[in-house]
């Protein structure tokens, strides 16, 4: 995987296809890589998967408790 940080938005190329992902496995990577770059998860998050398919989206966690608002 490669992760290119960009201000408030990280890019990750995946070494997978991202159709057929279900929306739980999406919101997982998307996190994990919004947490990975920012102790509040706030990044948003681009990736874009091995056949070409791409998302965009934001950790949806409340950092105080990790749960969805």
């Amino acid at each position: 995987m490669e992760v290119s940080p960009g201000g408030e938005e990280v890019t990750a190329d995946l070494p997978i296809a991202l159709d057929g992902l279900g929306r739980t496995a999406l919101h997982q990577l998307i996190c994990t890589i919004a947490y990975s770059h920012d102790a509040n998860g706030r990044a948003t998050v681009r990736l874009t998967g091995k056949d070409g398919v791409s998302a965009s989206r934001t950790c949806d966690l409340d950092p105080a408790s990790r749960r969805r608002p």
